[in-house]
């Protein structure tokens, strides 16, 4: 095999245009996406088994999850903060589409909700009113952020790249600390006190933290085993110190409702998210695989941003696997098969739709 050969069939394409890693990681994050969005039905199960001998599993399941939206942001950083485009390109070529996407998404679920969800009259001044001032679909703050990010990505590029190692070590330092003060304030006062709101760092957007770090450890030539070890015990920690917190929370105060039982959820995912993301990337760069397998990779993860815009959709569609299942097998078990449903129906559907000209530069 030559040395053209063995590259090609690398965790990076010989085009260094994709990383299967990359590939591999959106894949995984869309499908947290999805059984984020299950509720009860899974990932908020726990609080309905709260006398359950599986609860803390539950628990721990459903703060995992949460690692699925910083993976697409880091992502995207390891993807985009290395590259150089001018203002105009950024604008056109980015940040329009997205929004001509969450435009016509937004229409789209709009004329859903009015006549399958809540029956009722349609409005445009109601549709603009709620695309401006709220998101169309709860999943659709995704958008409203990362468009921010596009605008952005001009200063974030040159940020990331004037950035040492001992400058990115500083940031998540300084992220941990403001992260775990959180936590700290409401154990000692129970939500009573808290710092002041002023001290803080531009940085601890989801927008702008995740992207840097993305572009970090996809830069960095070697990931130290000491390093992967160390990220890992850390990812597992945050997600277990936070099962703690939540549930002292939702007992201290009797609230085990599902908003307020999620205020611990995302606090420390940063770490877990990292260990992932290190983790998958180790993997991949020390495995070869084959060109076939390379571009079924490749071709399903090109599907993930087009099942993200229309999941709800997808579940609503394959809900009956979830009722099938659940009796047989068990609440979570029947909840992740709901979920694989839900991700291959919209992968199909998406592939379909990239096929239809137009439609394959936007989804």
């Amino acid at each position: 095999m030559t040395s053209m050969e063995r590259k090609s069939n690398s965790a990076y394409p010989v085009s260094g245009k994709r990383k299967t890693y990359i590939d591999i990681l959106k894949i995984i994050a869309i499908f947290l996406v999805i059984f984020n969005h299950t509720s009860t039905n899974g990932f908020l199960l726990f609080l309905d088994r709260r006398d359950s001998a599986f609860y803390v599993f539950y628990l721990f399941n459903a703060i995992f999850i949460k690692i699925a939206v910083p993976l697409f942001f880091m992502a995207s950083g390891a993807l985009m903060l290395g590259r150089e485009e001018p203002y105009k390109v950024v604008l056109r070529k980015r940040f329009l589409r997205y929004f001509i996407v969450l435009v016509v998404a937004s229409a789209i679920i709009y004329i859903d909700d009015c006549y399958n969800v809540k029956p009722r009259d349609m409005s445009l001044v109601m549709f603009f009113t709620k695309l401006y001032v709220s998101e169309m679909r709860t999943a659709y703050w995704f958008l409203y952020a990362y468009l921010a990010y596009l605008l952005m990505l001009p200063l974030l590029r040159k940020l990331a790249k004037s950035m040492s190692s001992q400058d990115y070590n500083w940031m998540i330092l300084l992220y941990t600390i403001l992260r775990l003060m959180t936590i700290i304030e409401f154990f000692l006062w129970q939500g009573k006190k808290t710092h002041n709101s002023r001290f803080d760092f531009f940085f601890m957007a989801d927008c702008v933290f995740y992207p840097l770090i993305g572009y970090y450890f996809d830069t960095k030539k070697e990931t130290k085993k000491t390093e992967i070890i160390f990220y890992s015990c850390a990812g597992l920690a945050a997600i277990i110190l936070c099962c703690f917190m939540t549930h002292y929370r939702c007992t201290l105060l009797d609230d085990w409702s599902t908003s307020s039982c999620q205020k611990f959820f995302s606090t420390l995912i940063f770490a877990p998210t990292i260990a992932a993301f290190i983790l998958i990337k180790k993997l991949m760069n020390n495995r070869t695989l084959s060109a076939r397998s390379v571009k079924i990779i490749e071709l399903v993860s090109g599907t993930t941003f087009g099942i993200y815009l229309f999941e709800n959709i997808y579940r609503r569609i394959t809900e009956p696997v979830l009722l099938f299942f659940r009796n047989k097998i068990g609440a979570l078990p029947a909840c992740w098969i709901w979920v694989l449903s839900a991700f291959l129906i919209g992968c199909i559907i998406t592939m379909v739709l990239k096929r239809i000209p137009g439609i394959k530069k936007f989804i």
